[in-house]
């Protein structure tokens, strides 16, 4: 199992900011305006940047334990936040 990933991240604009693992946890500000924000846990996940303007965020496998936790903020003002396991 991945070890869990946690973020701080910087400020971005259109952007897309994803945190993927067998756990995955945010204590801080995460932040896309206009963008988008995702936040996966599994043991296989499909990110696909397929050049059309959409993400698609899938996770394939499940994994034992598998946790997506939101203890911070997401902000995407104008765009869209997705938590998956």
């Amino acid at each position: 199992m991945a070890n869990p990933a946690a973020d701080e991240s910087p400020p971005t604009r259109c952007g897309f900011v994803a945190l993927i693992g067998g756990q995955v946890s945010n204590a801080g500000t995460v932040t896309a305006n206009m963008g988008t924000v995702a936040m996966a846990a599994g043991d296989k996940v499909k990110l696909d940047f397929a050049g059309d303007g959409l993400i698609q965020l899938k996770v394939d496998a499940a994994a034992l334990n598998a946790q997506v936790a939101n203890h911070g903020a997401i902000i995407a003002d104008g765009g869209k936040a997705t938590m998956t396991v």
